[in-house]
């Protein structure tokens, strides 16, 4: 006789907890992700599993992984983050979402398997996208894929003017990236990140021309985290109506922060899950920039951020953010990150 368990309770109330499951815990992003669980207050449960299906023990998320052969326990999870491809994590996900666990999915071989394969079962609980646009769509899913970093980015800057039908026939996106946020990078991926991007912008675009995309990548050895920087080429624009738009398309969005002077720096946020956007005048137009953490807020800080909105919490819960301490030769300021509580 086939025996069924009940799936967990509903997460829609603010003052639930929440037990997870890490998949792909031994991964840089997993190992990551784990850390950042461990501190989040309503986090009651966290097993860690490794690509191999074996079980994470101990707490100290500085302290060397140990690894026993005990079976995870999916009855126990609400929730699961699967940071890698394995048939071993595939097994845990699936086992996972048989006990009524809800899943987000990080990664781009993931993120594009994942969505062909909502659209053709016609999935309406699966979701992809970015908490700033689609926030009512990942509340209600089941399964979640986050954005990549880049397309983060880039989809940051651009989507307000793509709602507002500012985007020109062709979109030309310049983006920086550090070593370490370009190194899982192969020219294959940029192609990835492209499409990506293209299919944010083609559903944000409010006109009957869709604009064309092409991303132009360098890697800059002295910069940490994402920047990009694009140029609404319109006659008719200039930098302060752009300014007041993207202010005000923003102006209840916590991760993001529209500078009201200049360009941002990529690392006055490292260490934090927010992304900065500056707005200037140019010779060619009107150039809008974005700069991110590649590990927070382009990975695993937005990872977080969209299970807060699955679950009811406050959207900032548990997530980064910097306190100025000690001074700096110069400044007078050091910034730390800590976990917002």
């Amino acid at each position: 006789m086939q025996t069924t368990v009940a799936p967990p309770e509903p997460l829609s109330t603010a003052s639930r907890t929440v037990r997870v499951a890490v998949l792909g815990a031994d991964t840089p992003r997993g190992r990551e992700l784990t850390s950042l669980l461990r501190l989040h207050p309503r986090v009651t449960d966290l097993q860690a599993i490794a690509r191999d299906g074996s079980l994470r023990l101990g707490r100290d998320a500085a302290a060397e992984p140990r690894w026993s052969s005990s079976t995870p326990d999916p009855h126990r999870v609400d929730l699961a983050f699967v940071c890698g491809a394995t048939p071993e994590i595939t097994r845990a996900r699936e086992t996972c979402t048989a006990s009524g666990a809800r899943v987000i999915e990080l990664g781009g071989a993931l993120r594009e398997a994942g969505l062909r394969l909502a659209r053709e079962l016609g999935d309406v609980d699966a979701a992809y996208g970015l908490p700033e646009f689609a926030g009512d769509d990942l509340s209600e899913a089941d399964r979640v894929a986050t954005a990549g970093g880049l397309a983060t980015c880039a989809t940051l800057a651009l989507g307000p003017a793509a709602r507002a039908g500012l985007l020109a026939a062709r979109i030309d996106v310049r983006a920086r990236v550090g070593v370490s946020d370009a190194a899982p990078q192969r020219p294959v991926c940029l192609q990835q990140v492209q499409r990506e991007l293209q299919a944010n912008l083609d559903s944000l675009h409010r006109c009957a021309r869709k604009p064309l995309v092409s991303i132009q990548r360098r890697i800059d050895p002295l910069q940490a985290g994402v920047y990009v920087a694009a140029t609404l080429n319109d006659p008719q624009l200039d930098a302060s109506r752009v300014q007041r738009l993207y202010s005000v398309f923003y102006i209840d969005t916590p991760c993001v922060e529209v500078l009201p002077t200049g360009l941002p720096t990529p690392g006055a946020i490292q260490g934090t899950n927010k992304a900065q956007l500056g707005i200037r005048q140019t010779c060619g137009g009107v150039e809008v920039a974005c700069a991110l953490d590649a590990s927070l807020k382009g990975a695993v800080g937005q990872a977080i951020q969209t299970m807060n909105l699955m679950c009811g919490f406050p959207e900032t819960l548990g997530l980064p953010e910097f306190e100025f301490e000690f001074e700096l030769p110069g400044t007078g300021l050091r910034p730390v990150p800590r976990p917002r509580l």
